[in-house]
């Protein structure tokens, strides 16, 4: 889709929008907002890779009821549900009386302060368990596995001890010989 949005297209794209963005509690519908104007080739400009898919969607649906294209579209064309979101949220956004009326700021710089304490710790939000205090199990201090563990040689079990029962029943294995002719840590 080329920056130049048929009338047409717009019309249809209005439509499509209206029904994901409805106007409500003093917020503008998505067509109010500018979402098939002004906002599209900011949105196209900042997402060239929507053209495409949204040039689709809007040949698509031209003529049809938007309500249902747009089920249509959500219920058999999930990637193509999601470019036309991506375009209709992306442009109604964009809008600064929408972001006004919704009452967003825009992103705006918040510095950490190294000396306030975090968020989590002003809100009471850990109290209950650092007054609860601890509650854990300590590892053992024994190196030898519990009863009935360790002989397994499961993972993370220690090697057999040289000269004892269970080492001398297992057989060493022989290191498998160099590949190509190169010997360990060699190079090519």
């Amino acid at each position: 889709m080329s920056p130049e949005v048929s009338a047409e297209d717009r019309a249809t794209l209005a439509g499509l929008a209206d029904v994901l963005i409805p106007a409500g509690e003093g917020a503008p519908s998505a067509s109010e907002a500018g979402v098939a104007g002004a906002w599209l080739a900011e949105v196209l400009r900042l997402r060239p890779d929507l053209a495409d898919p949204l040039a689709a969607i809007l040949v698509g649906a031209g003529g049809a009821e938007p309500a249902a294209a747009v089920a249509r579209l959500q219920a058999e064309q999930p990637a193509e549900f999601g470019a036309l979101t991506a375009v209709v949220a992306g442009a109604y956004f964009l809008n600064p009386d929408v972001c006004r009326a919704i009452g967003y700021p825009g992103q705006q710089r918040r510095p950490i302060v190294p000396e306030d304490p975090p968020d989590y710790e002003r809100d009471g939000l850990l109290a209950s368990v650092i007054a609860r205090g601890p509650i854990y199990r300590p590892t053992p201090t024994s190196p030898s596995p519990p009863e009935g563990e360790g002989r397994g040689g499961g993972a993370g079990q220690q090697p057999p001890v040289a000269g004892s029962e269970s080492a001398d029943r297992i057989a060493p294995h022989p290191s498998p010989p160099p590949q190509g002719g190169r010997e360990k840590g060699g190079s090519e």
